[in-house]
Formats: structure tokens, C-alpha cells, sequence
């Protein structure tokens, strides 16, 4: 297993639907999310490039705008994504 901390934008451009991730929120998310953990893994729904978002779960909305991510402006504080 490979564990690739996710910093650039071209590495969140090819994520795909399917890919496993562990993202670790921000203590403002976790707050304002009912059931979010600090830290979460999940496989991908989708990967939304026209507006930068990583769909990691549908129900309770969990989702990152990766753009904002690499800025330190996002609800989500680091992705790792997760090869086997």
C-alpha cells in the first residue's frame, strides 16, 4: 500500500470516480457537519474539475473544493489518496 499526500493541483485533476482518499477535515467542518470525523476515508463519487470539488460521499454532503484545499482556504485540511 502507498500512501500520496495530495499538494498539487494536477494530482486532484486525475483523481477518478472509484479512488480512495482519506481526508482530514477542519475543526470548523466537523462542527457544522452532523456525523464527520476529524479524519474520513472514502471512495470517491465524483470529481467535479469545471468547479474543483471532490465528491467524497453524498449523503451528509461531504465534499472539498481541492483548489481551495491547496490554498489552506477549504473545510478539508489535507487529502491522501490511497494506492494499493
Amino acid at each position: 500500500m502507498k500512501l500520496i499526500k495530495l499538494e498539487t493541483l494536477e494530482q486532484f485533476e486525475e483523481l477518478k470516480i472509484g479512488d480512495f482518499i482519506i481526508v482530514k477535515w477542519s475543526d470548523y467542518n466537523i462542527k457544522h457537519n452532523e456525523g464527520m470525523e476529524k479524519i474520513m476515508s472514502y471512495s470517491i463519487v465524483e470529481n467535479r474539475k469545471s468547479n474543483n470539488e471532490i465528491i467524497c460521499r453524498i449523503k451528509g454532503n461531504h465534499y472539498f473544493n481541492y483548489k481551495m484545499l491547496l490554498k489552506r482556504t477549504s473545510g478539508a485540511d489535507e487529502a491522501i489518496l490511497v494506492r494499493y
